[in-house]
């Protein structure tokens, strides 16, 4: 237990770190703060819990992003994982939020970072919904009920066939995992993060 909290602060204090270093604020909602029906969305709302800034690195790192590359995030909270893709060289960064607060929070991050090195964008709307023919590399973090995420995969397969193109999907915690398709599981890049990429390759 007491290597287990040490572990927990030392991942918070690192990204705390980054968050400084940015400029941004993203650290997540009070541990053992519970989700609940959300009357604005009418849909229920999960705690915001971003992932680690050292995990979002080895993502990429992993995908191996270049100039050419989309990067979306599909319900990206405060922005945290945007801000990490675009510290490498992208086309630009997507982030999609349908929570007004988190989207405001992420907006508001977006107005004050620092020290990107590509462009980013932040949509307010459903991820589920949103235009995905725009990108190259996906990622989530299990924001979606199981019928969300089954539509989300779906229309993603959809897009890749419609517009053939190289592309990687990251997954974190990815419970909804036997509902992608179209796409070749490559392995985790870290823990309980998830690497798909499309069969055609330049």
């Amino acid at each position: 237990m007491a290597k287990t909290r040490s572990l927990i602060g030392h991942r918070v204090l690192h990204d705390s770190l980054w968050d400084h270093r940015l400029s941004v604020y993203t650290i997540g909602d009070p541990v053992g703060k519970r989700g609940g029906y959300h009357e604005s969305l009418q849909a229920y709302e999960t705690p915001h819990v971003p992932t680690p800034y050292r995990d979002l690195f080895a993502m990429m790192d992993f995908v191996e992003p270049s100039p050419r590359d989309v990067f979306m995030d599909l319900g990206c909270g405060k922005g945290r994982a945007l801000f990490a893709a675009s510290l490498y060289s992208l086309e630009r960064a997507i982030g999609v939020e349908k929570r007004l607060d988190l989207w405001s929070l992420a907006q508001a991050n977006l107005m004050r970072a620092t020290g990107l090195r590509s462009p980013v964008e932040i949509e307010r709307g459903d991820a589920v919904e949103t235009d995905l023919d725009r990108g190259t590399i996906f990622y989530l973090y299990d924001p979606f009920g199981e019928a969300a995420a089954e539509k989300l995969f779906d229309r993603l397969a959809e897009s890749l066939e419609r517009v053939p193109r190289p592309a990687r999907l990251a997954y974190r915690r990815p419970t909804w995992a036997r509902h992608v398709s179209g796409l070749e599981l490559v392995g985790d890049c870290a823990p309980e993060l998830t690497i798909w990429k499309s069969q055609r390759e330049d």
